[in-house]
């Protein structure tokens, strides 16, 4: 009798530690971002219907005049996150179900002056217009700062679709849509 009990106590003890350990996982799932710290600053998202196969890239500028696009993925701020071609095989569903194609290039550091946000059809594969919507996300403290839909029709059109100014104190204001080329130079050196 004595061993029975004795077993069935560290039975019990082993049951109630597993028990713990599961809830502790549990807790860890809810919270996997919690204390890391995020390099970035602001997030640029393209993003535009998965049926459409349409290959839209994002060319961004930044005030020393580097460009980050598809062929130059990163430099000591900023970097090319998402790159979709508009083939539909890496188009990411939303909440409703609906897939989109995506690009994300995310600036790591504020730097003070300006930045420059273009889309560029590199290939036009549907014949309808491509709502391409851009939205400029600050991520420290979070906020919208830019939310819009630009459309583009033909092959190797470029529009801009932002530029924004950023301050000594990290803020930016006056945002504008005043074209300035930044693929067009790019893409006939290449050619």
């Amino acid at each position: 009798a004595f061993i029975d009990i004795l077993f069935n106590t560290l039975l019990c003890f082993v049951v109630f530690f597993t028990l713990s350990l599961i809830h502790m996982k549990k807790g860890n799932k809810n919270s996997k971002t919690e204390g890391i710290e995020f390099d970035a600053f602001v997030m640029v998202i393209a993003s535009w219907p998965g049926e459409l196969k349409d290959d839209i890239d994002l060319y961004i500028k930044d005030p020393n005049g580097n460009i980050v696009f598809f062929r130059n993925k990163n430099n000591k701020i900023m970097h090319l996150d998402r790159d979709d071609m508009g083939k539909g095989i890496a188009s990411i569903e939303n909440n409703e179900g609906i897939f989109n194609n995506r690009e994300v290039i995310t600036i790591r550091q504020k730097l003070v002056g300006e930045f420059i946000v273009n889309a560029h059809v590199y290939s036009k594969r549907s014949s309808s217009i491509t709502p391409v919507a851009i939205k400029i996300i600050k991520l420290r403290p979070y906020q919208i700062i830019f939310n819009s839909i630009i459309m583009l029709s033909s092959p190797d059109q470029e529009k801009t679709a932002c530029r924004f100014p950023v301050n000594e104190a990290g803020k930016i204001e006056d945002i504008n849509q005043l074209h300035m080329p930044i693929a067009r130079n790019i893409v006939k050196r290449q050619r």
